[in-house]
Parts: structure tokens; C-alpha cells; sequence
């Protein structure tokens, strides 16, 4: 991404870090801070690069990445545990 195009998404950050200290200063909860701060950056990144805010964390396409992330973190713990019992067996 080139200097430029970084500027140019100087306002969504503005917005957004705007939106993220109005909701931060009104929650009672202080245990909810960092599901808004994660709110935050999922609407950035989504803005970015699909041209999309979100307001919540159960929009459907947070809650597809969310879960796709999940699903990779499992698969890539699966196979690392793949390799080291099979290193194990060939040790004996």
C-alpha cells in the first residue's frame, strides 16, 4: 500500500477511533473494552479492504472470518501435532 493510499484512510481512522472512545466512556462494563477495541479494528480492516463498516461483532462477515480463522488455527495445530508424533515414532 502506497504512502497516498495510507493517507487516505487517515478519516476512517478518525471515525472509527471516535466511535470506539464514545463507546468506551458510555460502558459500565469495563470487562467489554476489548470486544470494542476488537470492533474497532474488524471495522477498519473491513472498511479498507472491502469498503464496509461494521457495528457489531455478530456481523456475518466477522463472525465467517472468526470462524474461518479458528478453523485454520485448529488445522495448523493438528498437523503440527501430526509431525511431532511421527518424529517421536521414528525415534524409537
Amino acid at each position: 500500500m502506497s504512502i497516498e493510499a495510507v493517507h487516505g484512510y487517515k478519516n476512517v481512522q478518525l471515525l472509527e477511533s471516535s466511535l470506539f472512545l464514545g463507546r468506551i466512556l458510555q460502558e459500565q462494563d469495563r470487562t467489554k473494552y476489548t470486544s470494542h477495541l476488537r470492533r474497532l479494528v474488524a471495522s477498519v480492516v473491513m472498511l479498507v479492504a472491502y469498503g464496509r463498516r461494521i457495528d457489531t461483532l455478530e456481523d456475518p462477515r466477522v463472525v465467517m472470518n472468526m470462524n474461518t480463522e479458528r478453523g485454520t488455527l485448529l488445522v495448523g495445530h493438528l498437523i503440527s501435532l501430526l509431525i511431532r508424533c511421527r518424529s517421536a515414532a521414528f525415534a524409537k
